[in-house]
């Protein structure tokens, strides 16, 4: 997924597995830390969360409910 500058994800859930997302570009601020290229978050499922999107956006690549996560 490609996020625009500066966008505010509120907070949500995914329901479907447990899931991870791998930052390609730009940076998320997630849980007060801010992620950039090559690093990753762990998404539990049904577990709220939400990402401020750096001022560069952020390219992401995820997969919820795999045999990864």
């Amino acid at each position: 997924s490609v996020a625009s500058p500066e966008v505010k994800v509120p907070a949500h859930v995914h329901n479907e597995g447990d899931g991870i997302r791998f930052i390609a570009g730009g940076s998320i601020i997630y849980n007060g830390e801010e992620l950039t290229q090559g690093d990753w978050m762990y998404i539990p499922q049904g577990v709220p969360y939400s990402i401020d999107v750096g001022p560069m956006g952020a390219i992401m690549f995820y997969c919820y409910s795999c045999c990864c996560a």
